[in-house]
């Protein structure tokens, strides 16, 4: 309950207007008590047991309209009867375990400071506490889940959860009463260590269900936000766990997939199966980069003119050619008409174009000429390069992950099972490995940081002090001009068929449309 009668006592104690989130939250709680609002948790895990897992319900009935091709174990079908048992028996769980639980614990939320009043935590307060209650949680439910996998806990507590090897949403919960309390722990650690609001509470308990489902959902779908989340296991991960069932001795993980790589235990052949999706991925977009041109400048491109406004075209009048050129004339036009012109190609140039001394010629929007590449990097071949630099930088992470574990038996003698040679190599590997994936992080990092503004390294020395880049247009159109609008294209070296129509425009580039000048396309 609130210590303030009306909301303008709460300002007058704050020193400052509530906000609209702090003024619904009063108008909500101030007569209600705390033990009223921490129950109602019961509510949210009643909601999220029965109405999350209906979609997956309703994909289960509909696999012939297409979604069976992202059933992960597609020749193992359940009827509705089933799931409907299953979901009875969470159920009973709930009104007999999980309820009576939720109401019992309640001092346990008071000693440790779960607050209720105002202000309210900012947005990334909530999201710092709740990224640290997934990391304690799951590092903590990692080993209570692995102690569960031994003889006894299994054969007395585990098995249950077992009983589907092919698991579904509903069946998430579905554990034996004992498992339910003890796996009570990891969720409770977190808000113990780190104590927050009451709404913080309530979302981490709400999102931990909700993932649980997710990864117990039996469907690996392309469009999971979660794919994106370093490190997360998913459904495809874990269900290779249940498909094991009691014999399994990997893929404890219960959100993120850290512990396994620590301690050896992702041996699951669907694991695997990524690792090499990620190595494909690094030579495909390497030798697209390679092989892809980056863009040169057509023959004979020369700037458009409007003879409307009077405009003079830059070829004529001048006493240039458009093989003869003189270098000071064509320089003072350059000037004074804006018109850029390029001495050693001898010929205009668009704007963001420069030459490459090593290409020997002039490169549209050009980045770098790479020598890792053994190419520029332009407007043409920039995507492919940053898709490179991602995926290189997982896969030098993945192989640090999985090399951690040796590197720190280097300092345990007693538990070192490798003969001295392969562990100093393990050692000196794994250095190497970490110093190159921070080297690799920092430069994508950067350029992120370029493709956020609509430049290139050329430009970001160029501009300096410039208050206003004129190619700005904003975070979300600058990445469309990279990476395309089709979003099915983003994260692989390829573009869509109207992208590539649109690839000069998306960079930023017009070009005119003569007869005499080859399209963009072609070159």
């Amino acid at each position: 309950m609130l210590p303030f009668d009306t909301i303008e006592e709460a300002a007058t104690l704050l020193g400052r207007n509530l906000t609209v989130a702090e003024t619904m939250w009063f108008k909500y709680s101030a007569k209600k008590s705390d033990y009223y609002l921490y129950c109602h948790n019961i509510l949210f895990l009643f909601l999220i047991f029965s109405v999350v897992p209906l979609p997956l319900v309703f994909v289960e009935m509909m696999r012939s309209l297409g979604f069976d091709k992202y059933k992960i174990q597609p020749k193992v079908s359940l009827s509705l009867p089933e799931m409907f048992k299953c979901y009875k028996d969470v159920m009973r769980m709930f009104v007999l375990v999980v309820g009576p639980l939720q109401l019992v614990s309640y001092p346990s939320i008071k000693i440790i400071g779960i607050r209720t009043g105002l202000p309210l935590p900012s947005l990334w307060e909530i999201v710092a506490q709740l990224t640290v209650y997934f990391m304690i949680e799951d590092y903590t439910n990692y080993w209570i889940h692995r102690f569960l996998h031994g003889k006894w806990g299994y054969e007395k507590i585990h098995r249950v959860h077992h009983e589907y090897t092919a698991p579904i949403g509903f069946a998430a919960p579905y554990a034996h009463w004992l498992e339910v309390l003890i796996l009570g722990i990891p969720s409770f650690l977190g808000p113990a260590i780190v104590p927050g609001h009451m709404i913080t509470f309530w979302l981490w308990i709400a999102l931990r269900q909700i993932e649980a489902i997710e990864t117990h959902s039996g469907y690996d779908f392309p469009w999971t936000p979660t794919r994106f989340i370093p490190f997360y296991g998913g459904a495809d991960y874990h269900d290779y766990h249940h498909y094991v069932g009691g014999q399994s001795q990997s893929n404890f993980a219960s959100v993120f997939t850290y512990c396994d790589y620590i301690y050896g235990t992702d041996k699951g052949y669907r694991y695997h199966k990524k690792v090499l999706r990620k190595l494909v991925m690094v030579m495909w977009c390497y030798s697209s980069v390679v092989v892809t041109d980056p863009g040169g400048v057509p023959p004979n491109w020369r700037p458009l003119t409007d003879e409307e406004k009077g405009d003079a075209d830059p070829l004529v009048g001048s006493g240039y050619g458009s093989a003869q050129l003189d270098p000071k004339q064509s320089a003072t036009v350059a000037v004074s008409q804006e018109i850029r012109f390029c001495h050693k190609c001898k010929q205009f140039k668009p704007p963001r174009a420069h030459h490459c001394s090593v290409c020997r010629r002039c490169i549209l929007k050009m980045d770098h000429h790479c020598v890792w590449v053994v190419n520029c990097v332009g407007a043409l071949n920039y995507k492919y390069f940053l898709l490179f630099l991602f995926y290189t930088f997982l896969e030098t992470t993945l192989v640090s992950l999985l090399l951690l574990r040796v590197f720190m038996e280097f300092f345990n003698e007693g538990e070192i099972d490798e003969t001295p040679g392969s562990l100093a190599a393990t050692f000196i590997t794994f250095v190497l490995n970490i110093a190159f994936t921070l080297s690799i992080l920092g430069f994508l990092i950067m350029h992120i940081t370029l493709v956020g503004a609509n430049t290139s390294t050329i430009e970001a020395y160029e501009k300096k002090t410039s208050p206003k880049w004129r190619y700005d247009l904003g975070w979300k159109k600058n990445f469309e001009q990279v990476f395309g609008l089709d979003k099915k294209y983003w994260f692989i070296p390829a573009y869509s068929e109207d992208d590539l129509r649109r690839l000069p425009a998306l960079h930023g580039f017009e070009y005119p449309t003569r007869p005499d000048l080859e399209p963009l396309q072609q070159h």
